[in-house]
């Protein structure tokens, strides 16, 4: 099938597991929309390049839960590709439905715009989704991948990867994501009283070997999150909060996770709003995550509550060159720090030397030490 046959289609052409096939569109000659009544899948070797989708209102949706699908997939491009399901919260996405349960046409409360599970040489690049109740894109298992230049406006969650199979050497660069949604039972929204603030901009998990570049996580939004990573650089992120998180199973520690190098990142509490920029610390690494190295950052608490940074169970970090500034409030009713330790976390010996603090009361609160 060539391009002209698939845009007349426009979603016609279905599979026995009720998917479109995606032929291989190279080299368009002129930007095209593209109708999906039902989910697209990513074949081996598919590009897609020059295209706009967006989902039909009786759109079939199916256990995949997605509108672009690769599973087990292989060299795949989307290249200069928008994905839009709806503009606005839609009702039915308050309540959870369930494939098993039933298959309404539309966009499902699970929906979410691309899922790729287990993709080697995935190539992303100048994608942009906006409007579903689940996740903008969601990957796993990813392989010598690279996924640069995303432009993600309310979804739920913006760019996941997800921890329980890994993704090995990936590039993650110029990622964008906006206004984080959810039902109306959260942190209420500025936006719309339809639906209240969303979850994390970016959230990525089990990374092994991984660059990060460019990432800017803005308004409203539950901030950045890096969950179980080994050997990851990050440098040049913008966002409300960030967060390492070692096990996700903090009482059964799984195999050594760390190594994570920070470079010319802010983190800043006046780039958005929710509970986590308000109440949450700045910046949380946790649980078994081990040699966390910080650069030249800045972190920025703009009279809101929460330490500046807590570092706790079992973790370590060398801070240098970094600022503080402006966590004055408090955290769980006692008043907030520019950093805490707790439960054998430690910092390097000369932080409070090597490290700069601005309008901060308070420096150092030391709860490995023992009582006076």
């Amino acid at each position: 099938m060539d391009r002209r046959e698939f845009l007349k289609l426009g979603g016609a052409a279905v599979l026995g597991a009720g998917f479109v096939d995606a032929p291989q569109l190279l080299g368009a000659a002129e930007r095209s929309v593209v109708q999906l009544d039902r989910p697209l899948r990513l074949a081996p070797g598919t590009t897609i390049e020059d295209t706009d989708f967006v989902l039909a209102d009786d759109f079939q949706w199916d256990e995949k839960l997605g509108a672009l699908v690769g599973m087990e997939t292989s060299d795949v491009t989307l290249r200069n590709v928008s994905i839009v399901g709806s503009d606005v919260w839609l009702e039915r996405w308050n309540q959870e439905e369930r494939p098993e349960e039933s298959r309404t046409p539309g966009i499902s409360s699970h929906m979410s715009a691309i899922r790729i599970l287990r993709g080697r040489r995935i190539v992303l690049e100048n994608v942009s989704v906006r409007g579903f109740p689940k996740l903008g894109i969601t990957c796993s298992g990813l392989r010598e991948s690279s996924l640069r230049t995303l432009r993600i406006e309310q979804c739920r969650m913006g760019l996941h990867t997800y921890h329980a199979v890994p993704s090995y050497d990936c590039s993650f660069e110029d990622i964008e994501v906006r206004n984080t949604w959810a039902p109306p039972v959260g942190y209420p929204s500025l936006r719309s009283p339809r639906h209240s603030v969303g979850g994390g901009g970016v959230v990525l998990e089990g990374l092994r070997n991984a660059t990060i570049r460019t990432v800017r996580v803005l308004e409203e939004n539950s901030g950045m999150k890096l969950v179980h990573p080994k050997d990851v650089t990050l440098s040049d992120m913008r966002t409300t909060t960030f967060m390492i998180q070692g096990d996700v199973d903090i009482n059964n520690p799984a195999e050594p996770c760390g190594n994570v190098t920070m470079n010319d990142c802010t983190v800043d509490k006046g780039l958005g709003r929710g509970m986590l920029v308000e109440q949450a610390n700045c910046v949380q690494i946790s649980y078994h995550v081990q040699n966390t190295r910080m650069r030249n950052c800045s972190f920025r608490g703009v009279g809101e509550n929460g330490h500046g940074m807590q570092i706790v169970g079992h973790c370590d970090a060398d801070i240098r060159g970094c600022t503080f500034e402006g966590f004055n409030g408090t955290r769980g009713g006692a008043p907030a720090y520019a950093l805490e330790l707790l439960d054998h976390a430690s910092v390097n010996a000369d932080f409070e030397a090597v490290n700069q603090f601005i309008d901060q009361q308070r420096i150092l609160l030391d709860r490995n030490a023992p009582a006076a």
